[in-house]
């Protein structure tokens, strides 16, 4: 398999995006929602592919000194191959570069794969958001990651 290649991404990655993101998560973002994405100032959409595929993508926001990774995901096929932790080590170091002071995120509290990929990055957890998700009632886990 070629080298994963992270780059932003154009509204014509769109169908590839929303197709992962159907697959990943129990209550997807809709097509105007991450259409938006792609011009809401501050606003990023990065996109991993392999082999000229789209195999990811990472959603965050830079609001003042902190980014908010919004969402993050990967085609089931290409899961647990370290193209999740490409991309968060990516985020991670162009978030120093740009002189960010931290990167916060909800997850589920059921996902513990993605906690323990962010645990493994660093982050820490920071609290709980009681029954954020409406689809299911789960509560958020709060964390975050101090960039100085």
């Amino acid at each position: 398999m070629p080298k994963p290649r992270l780059r932003p991404a154009r509204l014509r990655d769109l169908k590839d995006i929303l197709f992962i993101e159907r697959i990943s998560f129990p209550t997807p973002w809709t097509p105007l929602q991450f259409g938006s994405e792609f011009f809401k100032k501050g606003s990023r959409i990065w996109v991993i592919e392999e082999a000229g595929k789209i195999r990811g993508y990472v959603c965050f926001w830079e609001i003042a000194d902190e980014i908010h990774l919004a969402n993050i995901a990967v085609s089931p096929e290409r899961r647990r191959k370290g193209l999740a932790s490409f991309m968060l080590r990516t985020l991670v170091r162009y978030a120093k570069r740009r002189g960010f002071r931290r990167i916060l995120l909800e997850v589920r509290e059921r996902n513990l794969p993605a906690q323990r990929l962010y645990e493994k990055f660093g982050f820490r957890t920071d609290g709980r958001r009681r029954s954020y998700y409406p689809d299911t009632g789960e509560d958020a886990i709060l964390m975050s990651l101090s960039l100085d």
